[in-house]
């Protein structure tokens, strides 16, 4: 569902703006100057990305891991999971977009530890051949789990006729750990979020004048000039100017937002930035007609940092806004059930 003026009445106009977006693509390829439509600009950025962390042996964000144990969003999704136990064959589906190899991985991972006995398929989805001719061996399944991968995917109805062919009737789809509409459409979360990145802003400009530790780096890397490995973000860059012709590089910031498209609306169009996500009901409506909702469980309304990480007066504020609107957390897991 896209963001009309009358959806975001009274919603402050620079939170608008950042939720709509609506020329960044443009203005990013016009400062770039690569010469070439929106889809080609989109693979050779996202081409480069991956050359990039190839040369560099960079391929899963290590990070990533530790930190969800902490996330309210990890326990919905394995709570998503304990709905469908006791279940004997489970296919894990991933896509290999954003984060290579990440989603199946991680999901399989998390199910080997609720349930060790169950039989479990990975397969991960190649976007260059129909969903449907990819059915692996063994269709339908007792439960399919696909965890933070249909936000990355255009062809949304091809992608769900997929998951519907690999459930059996009375199986499980566990649509696990993907953006919300409803977080986007929920004025008084998107006020005490645009407060958070303010509050961000000011706290930042102040420590990076008061803070000890940004002298003493700025001192040491004048006196000791030292030669430092090229980052992601600079082989990115080199790549696109020597391959393709960029006039200008990107920042860190644009690059996530090129290489990790999030296009999960129910509207025309692929290439997208800083869309708003899934309405689940919307999503059973029109492409999971023979499903039906069991559970669902959403987290982060200040956005997708997790709340352990937040200040103390920003937790009490996020709790406060979870008690009040449960259903409208920045990211949500799912379990549906086929009936027919």
């Amino acid at each position: 569902m896209t963001h009309s003026p009358q959806s975001l009445r009274g919603l402050d106009p620079a939170c608008a703006a950042a939720i709509l977006r609506p020329d960044a693509l443009a203005a990013w390829m016009e400062r770039t100057n690569p010469g070439c439509d929106a889809a080609t600009y989109l693979h050779r950025v996202q081409t480069a990305y991956r050359q990039s962390q190839l040369a560099l042996h960079i391929d899963l964000p290590r990070y990533l891991i530790p930190r969800l144990p902490m996330c309210r969003s990890y326990e919905d999704f394995t709570t998503a999971l304990m709905k469908t136990l006791p279940a004997g064959r489970v296919l894990i589906v991933g896509c290999g977009a954003g984060i290579p190899g990440l989603p199946s991985a991680f999901a399989a991972r998390e199910w080997r530890c609720l349930s060790p006995s169950a039989a479990i398929t990975q397969v991960d989805l190649s976007t260059s051949t129909p969903f449907l001719a990819q059915l692996p061996e063994g269709a339908p399944f007792d439960v399919v789990v696909t965890y933070s991968i249909a936000l990355h995917l255009a062809p949304l109805a091809a992608f769900f006729a997929f998951v519907s062919a690999c459930t059996r009737k009375d199986g499980w789809y566990v649509f696990g750990h993907e953006p919300n509409a409803r977080f986007w459409r929920n004025v008084e979360c998107q006020g005490a979020l645009l407060a958070l990145r303010q509050a961000r802003r000011k706290r930042n400009r102040v420590s990076r004048y008061v803070s000890p530790g940004t002298w003493l780096s700025a001192i040491r890397a004048r006196l000791s000039p030292q030669c430092v490995e090229p980052s992601l973000v600079q082989c990115v860059n080199e790549f696109l100017q020597r391959r393709y012709g960029f006039v200008a590089p990107l920042s860190e910031v644009e690059l996530i937002h090129l290489v990790d498209l999030h296009r999960p609306q129910e509207a025309p169009g692929w290439q997208c930035l800083g869309w708003s996500g899934f309405d689940v009901t919307a999503v059973v409506a029109n492409w999971l007609h023979s499903f039906e909702e069991v559970w669902r469980g959403t987290s982060g309304h200040l956005g997708y940092t997790p709340r352990q990480l937040l200040p103390s007066v920003w937790k009490h504020l996020d709790c406060e806004l979870a008690r009040r609107f449960p259903g409208d957390g920045a990211t949500m897991s799912v379990c549906l059930r086929k009936l027919a």
